[in-house]
């Protein structure tokens, strides 16, 4: 015996004599009137006494009056770029995707876009449009529903929620990847963990060296900032970062990277390298390199003299000894002619600036 409008197929014969007229079986799965889009015809084998093939029509009866609730509401982030944009909603029992409206449906601090669901499931996803900076991968935004449309596959209808509760489901993510001489910094869309010791280890991050490069590829050396509950850990490089080189390459990390919640790293995603400038060498004159440093004097009225390649600074260390706190010129044309709160300024045999009281 089959049903024409829909594959059903009996598996238990509940009421085998046909003597009566009528037989009774169980289908898998169970038979639902939203499943019948034109009537229902049976098709048998079945023959009474003149030989003739027996024929009928399906009778069909609801045994659910149960009105489908919200088990579960967790943020999702399908894109992998550390941002909500869905939300998945665990009901009850299976619903009705056809009755699924976006208007529905709020969820806090964003925008609702679409609703989406499958046959057959319990499942359904809300999508939010995501927000422009940042990352907001520990949100947990609260969520309500107006009774309405929704049903489940019997027409019972949803039942209403209001502002319940997200759950964080989103792993964290490498947002930034910054490798600078040979030195490179990873930074997550949240606090970051080893899934079982706590502080990241160097295999819990894979280095892409690009395959095209033929000046030799680069990779992970050592650890030495271990601690992601900053979000940042930092490792050291095989070879330093030349962006000719290297900015192709790309780092992922692997699912033993979790945030708090247990919620692992995807380990599909991958982030670019940006190849940053090494800072230059300092000393302690101010921040200023010290090769553009020529010399330093010490004056009367508590100026200091400091004269650089092809700039002269003028600092006062004395508030409100002159009318102003910085003057600069060319080396070369330093004269007696500056004169700052009585303090003459003049020029050495050496062609360092000095002060005069």
């Amino acid at each position: 015996m089959a049903f024409s409008s829909a594959s059903f197929a009996p598996t238990i014969f509940l009421d085998s004599d046909g003597s009566d007229g009528n037989i009774t079986v169980q289908t898998v799965p169970n038979i639902l009137p939203i499943d019948f889009t034109t009537p229902a015809k049976i098709t048998s084998t079945v023959r009474d006494k003149d030989n003739n093939l027996a024929c009928g029509r399906v009778s069909l009866t609801n045994t659910d009056h149960t009105a489908p609730t919200v088990v579960s509401v967790t943020t999702a982030d399908a894109d992998l770029n550390a941002k909500i944009d869905n939300l998945l909603f665990n009901c009850s029992e299976n619903i009705d995707e056809l009755t699924l409206r976006v208007a529905d449906f709020t969820v806090s601090g964003y925008k609702v876009v679409n609703v989406t669901g499958s046959k057959a499931s319990r499942y359904f996803r809300v999508w939010v449009e995501e927000i422009v900076n940042g990352t907001d991968a520990n949100a947990t935004p609260t969520v309500s529903f107006t009774k309405g449309s929704l049903q489940d596959r019997y027409g019972n209808k949803m039942e209403a929620i209001n502002n319940m509760q997200s759950v964080d489901r989103i792993g964290p993510q490498i947002i930034s990847a910054v490798g600078v001489g040979s030195s490179l910094k990873l930074t997550f869309s949240k606090p970051a963990f080893n899934a079982t010791q706590g502080s990241i280890a160097v295999g819990d991050v894979t280095y892409y060296p690009d395959a095209s490069n033929t000046k030799g590829q680069n990779g992970l050396n050592t650890i030495v900032d271990a601690d992601g509950s900053d979000s940042v850990i930092t490792f050291t490089m095989v070879r330093e970062f030349v962006k000719e080189d290297f900015s192709a390459d790309t780092i992922g990390g692997k699912a033993s990277i979790v945030d708090v919640n247990g919620n692992p790293l995807n380990a599909t995603a991958r982030t670019p390298i940006t190849i940053g400038v090494a800072p230059e060498p300092t000393s302690d004159n101010g921040g200023l390199p010290q090769e553009a440093i020529i010399g330093i004097a010490a004056g009367g009225g508590g100026l200091l003299l400091i004269v650089i390649a092809a700039v002269l600074f003028v600092v006062c260390k004395k508030r409100g000894c002159c009318n102003r706190d910085k003057a600069a010129v060319d080396q070369n044309q330093i004269t007696n002619e500056f004169d700052f709160a009585g303090t003459e300024m003049t020029q050495s045999s050496r062609g360092v600036a000095r002060l005069e009281a």
